[in-house]
C-alpha cells in the first residue's frame, strides 16, 4: 500500500513537469521593451499641453492588453516583428489614485510599428479630444469670465495666459465664486468636468440645480486639497450621477473656500474650466 502510494506521487509529479515543458513559452521568452517616455495632449485650439492630468496608459501589442503603466516607464514584451500598438489615456477620476480608468473623452493613439529582439521602442504618444464631443462650457479667461469673485489675471504661477484667480487675505476670508450663466447638460450620458487649479488653500466644488431660475437641488461634488508648492494640476471630475440625481433645467458649479487659519493670505487659480459629454 505504501508502495503503491509513492508510485502515484511519482506518476503526478512526472505528468506535471512533462505538462509545464510542453508548454510554449511565448516568443521562447525573448523581449523586446516599449516606453512610455512622455504624454500630451493637443488640446482644441491645437496647442500641445504637456499638463494633460494623463498619469497612465493603458496598453495593447495585437490584442495583449497590459494594462495601465504609468510614465515615464519601460514595459517588457515577449513580441517581435510587425505589431501593431494601441494607446489609451488613463486618468485618476475625481483626483482619487485607486479610481484609474480610460479617459473616454480622448481618442486612442495607434501605432504601427516594428519591435526588434531586446530593443527599445520610446513612444511620446500626444492625445486628442475624440470626434464629436460637445463643450457645455469652456472658459479659458482670455476673453471672458463666467465667474463671480474670480478675477481674469496672470495667476501667481504661471501656466498658459489669464487664469481665474482669487486672493484671500484678513479683508477677505470667506468666499464663493459661482458661475454667472446656468448652463444645459444632458442627463443619462457620461458628463465630465475638467479643469486646472493652482491653489495654496483648498476649496469645494459644488453644483445647484435650477428650474425657472430657482434652486432645486444643491450638491457638494468634490474637495480640493492645496497643490504642492501651488504647482498646477488638472482635474477629471466625473459628474455624471450628479446631474442624473439632480435632473435639473439648467446647472451652476461654484467654488467655496476659507482662508486658513495659519495663512495671512493665500491664492486659488482655475483655467480651462469645461463640460465635456458627447
Amino acid at each position: 500500500m505504501r508502495q503503491s502510494f509513492f508510485l502515484t506521487i511519482l506518476c503526478f509529479l512526472g505528468f506535471t513537469l512533462g505538462f509545464i515543458s510542453c508548454q510554449e513559452v511565448i516568443n521562447d521568452g525573448l523581449p523586446s521593451y516599449i516606453k512610455i517616455n512622455q504624454v500630451s495632449f493637443f488640446n482644441e485650439d491645437g496647442i500641445i499641453d504637456t499638463l494633460s492630468g494623463v498619469y497612465d496608459v493603458w496598453l495593447q501589442v495585437e490584442g495583449d492588453d497590459r494594462g495601465a503603466i504609468g510614465w515615464p516607464n519601460t514595459v517588457a514584451v515577449l513580441s517581435e516583428g510587425e505589431k501593431l500598438i494601441l494607446l489609451e489615456p488613463g486618468i485618476y477620476k475625481n483626483g482619487d489614485f485607486l479610481q484609474r480608468e480610460v479617459y473616454p473623452f480622448y481618442d486612442i493613439v495607434q501605432i504601427d510599428t516594428t519591435l526588434n529582439l531586446f530593443d527599445t521602442l520610446v513612444l511620446n504618444p500626444v492625445f486628442r479630444y475624440a470626434q464629436g464631443i460637445q463643450f457645455s462650457l469652456r472658459e479659458t479667461f482670455e476673453v471672458s469670465n463666467n465667474f463671480s469673485n474670480l478675477n481674469a489675471e496672470n495667476p501667481p504661477i504661471p501656466l498658459s495666459g489669464k487664469a481665474g484667480v482669487i486672493h484671500l487675505n484678513s479683508s477677505l476670508t470667506n468666499a464663493e465664486c459661482a458661475m454667472l450663466s446656468a448652463v444645459s447638460l444632458p442627463s443619462g450620458q457620461r458628463i465630465f468636468l475638467e479643469m486646472h487649479y493652482s491653489s495654496i488653500n483648498d476649496f469645494a466644488i459644488g453644483l445647484r440645480g435650477e428650474e425657472n431660475g430657482n434652486v432645486l437641488a444643491d450638491a457638494f461634488i468634490y474637495y480640493a486639497p492645496p497643490t504642492q508648492e501651488g504647482r498646477w494640476e488638472k482635474l477629471y471630475l466625473d459628474i455624471s450621477n450628479d446631474i442624473g440625481q439632480i435632473d435639473a433645467e439648467s446647472y451652476r458649479f461654484y467654488l467655496q473656500t476659507s482662508l486658513y487659519p495659519d495663512l495671512d493670505s493665500s491664492f486659488i487659480a482655475i483655467d480651462n474650466f469645461k463640460l465635456v459629454h458627447f
